[in-house]
């Protein structure tokens, strides 16, 4: 399942837990961008919607194509973003999570929080550990 919709300065996608709708959902955020007037490059943008996407999809739900994952892009104003994830998983205890991000990316298997931590301005976890608020600014 790949549904996508938008609502004012909102993009909603929801996907089944498989990793092509990951990618999918990538894809889309240069056209998602576009529309807010952003063509400058995004590559940071997608790291941070990639790594929460395959987060949720990998170890929220389990890859279990049953269980969906949300995904909202909020387009804040001035080059600015909130980027909500959420998975159907049990959600996890995110205050043991490392964000910090190491001096030799190739030698660590666990980066995804250290890569957007690095490109964010701010992260929220809703207090289950399901759900993730990315506020992050294109070009800052």
């Amino acid at each position: 399942m790949f549904l996508r919709s938008e609502e004012g300065n909102i993009i909603v996608y929801k996907i089944s837990s498989e990793m092509r709708y990951v990618d999918s959902v990538v894809e889309h955020c240069k056209e998602d961008l576009s529309r807010f007037n952003i063509t400058s490059d995004s590559s940071e943008f997608k790291v941070i919607v990639r790594e929460l996407l395959n987060n949720a999809v990998r170890h929220g739900n389990h890859e279990i194509i049953e269980k969906t994952v949300a995904c909202s892009i909020e387009y804040l104003g001035a080059r600015r973003f909130k980027i909500v994830v959420e998975d159907q998983g049990k959600g996890f205890n995110y205050g043991n999570i490392n964000m910090d991000l190491p001096k030799k990316l190739d030698q660590v298997k666990r980066k995804g929080y250290a890569l957007i931590n690095a490109f964010s301005k701010r992260i929220e976890f809703n207090e289950k550990g399901n759900r993730i608020s990315v506020y992050t600014e294109i070009g800052y």
